[in-house]
């Protein structure tokens, strides 16, 4: 996948759509996988969870490289792997508490409150890189202050 679709789908709709199609991608399969109880569709739930989620982070990293200024761009991109690895420490807390709390199934399907908390969390997020893609880049705001 990433050898072969991405690059075809960032250079035909862009970095910043990509990244907001697969998280919009990932939220709807989290937020499906939470109701989906059966073996065959929820394995093709995670998949597509896992696909949009590949995406979105490719395109994140694309587009944290375009919008930083030349010198910046390695830090900024150190920045972007640390946070990723400082959530990969909190989150399992988080959602260990989030599916407790949602055990007694009081809040909809026991079980389902990491998935539909992670999958809003996304789908507010997608909007932000649609945003970033009407920012002048490092790039080019460089080239002006050149001019």
């Amino acid at each position: 996948m990433q050898l072969l679709l991405l690059p075809r789908l960032m250079s035909a709709i862009g970095e910043a759509r990509s990244c907001a199609a697969g998280l919009v991608v990932l939220a709807a399969a989290l937020a499906s996988s939470a109701r989906v109880r059966t073996l065959p569709l929820n394995a093709l739930l995670f998949l597509a969870a896992r696909a949009g989620l590949a995406v979105a982070e490719t395109a994140n990293v694309a587009l944290t490289a375009r919008h930083s200024r030349p010198a910046e761009r390695g830090p900024n991109l150190a920045y972007l792997q640390s946070f990723q690895a400082g959530c990969r420490v909190i989150t399992p807390w988080i959602a260990n508490y989030l599916f407790s709390l949602s055990l007694g199934g009081k809040y909809g399907t026991p079980g389902a409150l990491p998935f539909l908390g992670t999958a809003l969390l996304a789908l507010l997020t997608a909007p932000v890189p649609l945003l970033l893609q009407r920012r002048p880049t490092g790039g080019q705001r460089q080239a002006r202050r050149e001019e």
